[in-house]
């Protein structure tokens, strides 16, 4: 496989931001005002779509994955990142 850069167009980084932003929970009446100004442009409502559906799938596949995966826990992590540090020379 090659190291080619895949560039994303600003107008999807955007829809994503925004969909972050939407489900963070703490987007302000300002802010939800901006979005719906922002999304009336029809290429921006249509891109928005796109991107609250991956969103929704991302979801839906981590709940599916969520019983055959095992997550180290917090202490784990912390240790193998301290054994790493010890093994550098």
């Amino acid at each position: 496989m090659g190291s080619a850069i895949l560039l994303e167009s600003p107008l999807i980084a955007a829809a994503r931001q925004w969909v972050v932003r939407l489900t963070s929970g703490d987007m302000t009446e300002c802010e939800l005002e901006r979005f719906l100004e922002w999304r009336s442009i029809p290429e921006h409502g249509v891109v928005f779509a796109t991107e609250i559906a991956n969103w929704r799938k991302l979801g839906q596949l981590r709940e599916a994955l969520a019983p055959t995966i095992k997550l180290p826990t917090r202490s784990q992590a912390v240790w193998r990142r301290i054994t790493g540090w010890l093994d550098r020379d």
